[in-house]
Order: structure tokens, then sequence, then C-alpha cells
């Protein structure tokens, strides 16, 4: 589920907790898998009165903001959320899980450098840690375990970005010869050789680097390679599909995808007119929707549930997107929130 770079209303050493009122029923259901949204910012928003019929109306005034902030502690530094409410973060730089004010820190094999991605619904976390030169993928439930590598004859890093509810594990790995480049991979569990390089897309322009960004509960995967001729080219994988698909671009360039929920929408940023543009994919092989931030300015999608609610970054502010409308979630945070 999200990178990296994923969901947290980032406050520095506060997150906001909050959920849209409107919404909250059916995020918070057991059949749904969104990672990061429930359990965040309490908001109630009422839509534009001149889209309602006057009978219909019940109040002409905007719901206000309801912000619960809870304080995580001094250092902390939130990056996901799950449904349980535990948040995946670092704290004094070590890879922690917060949860109902206890911090719990995700040990890996030997003193080594740690960055964990992504944590599911059942808390268990993957990423990967730094051996010297080696990079090493981890599954933590607990206890931390090497997610396995391919051909144990050779010397071979490992990275892993996210985890579904089931186990499914997505993230690249790197052979030590020739081409020496990063293939995306999955793995159905952390005790299975990952697949690869299935998910990579036809055959682009020079050697590339490939990254496994997200996986839902499906099994679908988004993800881009790079190379120096095309920059950042971002593609789609279908559960058992052969080959992954190109995603559609418009007119962004250098486009990362950073999300995909459970009923195939995905989100992710590219570059237009000298700014950074959020964009959403309702179906692959359309052109993607730009999304405009609080103002016309750098806007970064951090993730998506399943109710098709979007938040992210604009300019150093947290913002939401709920039906097209673009809501400015600092109201009653403070400054400098993200």
């Amino acid at each position: 589920m999200k990178n990296k770079q994923k969901i947290g209303i980032l406050v520095g050493m506060l997150v906001m907790f909050a959920t849209l009122s409107s919404v909250a029923g059916t995020m918070n259901s057991s059949n749904n898998f969104e990672r990061g949204t429930s359990n965040f910012v309490d908001v109630e928003i009422k839509k534009n009165v001149d889209s309602y019929n006057e009978d219909e109306l019940v109040s002409a005034e905007r719901a206000p903001f309801s912000v619960t902030v809870t304080d995580l502690g001094a250092g902390f530094i939130p990056q996901v959320l799950n449904d349980l409410g535990q948040v995946l973060g670092e704290f004094n730089g070590e890879a922690v899980i917060w949860s109902e004010g206890s911090i719990e820190v995700i040990e890996t094999p030997g003193d080594n450098p740690t960055e964990a991605y992504d944590i599911n619904n059942l808390g268990e976390v993957v990423g990967y840690y730094i051996d010297g030169y080696l990079y090493t993928a981890f599954f933590w439930d607990g206890t931390s375990h090497d997610v396995k590598k391919p051909y144990s004859e050779y010397e071979i890093d490992s990275k892993a970005f996210a985890i579904n509810d089931v186990g499914k594990i997505v993230g690249c790995v790197l052979f030590d010869f020739f081409p020496y480049k990063w293939y995306a991979a999955s793995w159905d569990d952390y005790l299975t050789v990952p697949q690869h390089p299935y998910m990579h897309p036809p055959y682009p322009s020079a050697e590339s680097d490939d990254y496994a960004i997200d996986v839902n509960e499906l099994e679908d995967v988004v993800g881009y390679y790079w190379n120096y001729i095309d920059g950042y080219v971002p593609w789609y994988w279908q559960d058992e599909s052969l080959q992954a698909q190109y995603l559609e671009t418009g007119d962004l360039t250098d486009v990362r995808p950073t999300g995909i929920n459970d009923n195939g929408q995905i989100i992710g940023y590219g570059t237009l007119s000298g700014y950074y543009r959020s964009c959403l994919w309702e179906n692959y092989l359309a052109d993607p929707e730009i999304l405009i931030g609080i103002e016309d300015s750098n806007f970064y999608i951090k993730d998506i549930n399943n109710t098709g609610n979007i938040v992210g970054n604009s300019d150093g502010k947290a913002a939401m997107i709920e039906d097209g409308i673009t809501v400015d979630l600092n109201d009653g945070l403070p400054f400098y929130s993200q």
C-alpha cells in the first residue's frame, strides 16, 4: 500500500487523525482496505449549495472543520497510518511504530540504518535496511525477517515499498552483475522468491531502473521506470498479466504514481509548466485528470482511499480532495502543517 511519500498529514511532531463524516461509515467498513485515511481529521464539509435544489437545502452555511490533533511526541516523524490507528514513522533516526501512546522500535539485524515504508492493517511492516553497502528488504511482524532474495549465489540488493493485507509485497531487486539495474519485483510473501521482471512494460528506449511502488488488495500494482532518455515513465500491472501497461500521461512529463486503491484508481504526480502537478487515473488507458492544489502551484498527492478521497501537500499545506473539491486542512492546525 502507499510509499513512502505516503500519507501522513505531517505536522513535524504532530499528526492529524481524520475522517470525512460524510463517508466515515464506508471508509471504516471491514470490506475496505484504505490506507492512512480512516481515523484522520474529523472534517464535515457541505458541498457548494448552488448545486443543491433549494427545497433540499437545510442550511446555506458551510459546516466548520472539527480537528483533533494528537501529539505523538517530540522528535517523532509520522509517515503512514493504518486502520488500527498505528502510525509508522521515524524517531531518533530509528524506524518505529506509534500505537496508543507507546513507541515500538522496528529492529533489524545488526545496528544498521533502517527505512520502513509501509504498514498494513495487520500491523505488518516492510522496508529495507543497509548493511555496509548492501540493501536488504525486510518484513516485520513483531520480529524482523529478511525478505527472500533470488539467486543466493550472488550478492543482491532488495527494497520493499508496500504490503497489502494478504501479505503481498512489492519493491525492487538489483543484481550484482551486468546490467546492474533495479528490477521491479513482487513477493507473494516474505518467504517466497520474488517474481521479476515480469511487471516491466514494453522495452523502453534505454536501459532502465524499474520500481514497483504500491499494491492494492486485488494485487494490482503500480510503478515506474527511469532512464536518462525518457525520464520517469509510469506503468500499471494487473493481477497475473504477463506485462505491465504504460499509463497515459497527457501533457505531464516525468510522471511517478504514488498509490492505487481497491477500485483501481491510481494517483501520482509529474511536471507541467514548471510545476509539480498531481493527477488521478480513473482508467489507466485514458489521460489522467490534473488535480489543482490549494493554490495554483506545486501539488504532491500522497494517498487515496477506497471512496476516492485524496490527501496531499499543496506548497507546504495539508490538502484534501473530495468530489473534485480541494480543501485546505490547515484550519485549526499549527502553522506549517503538511
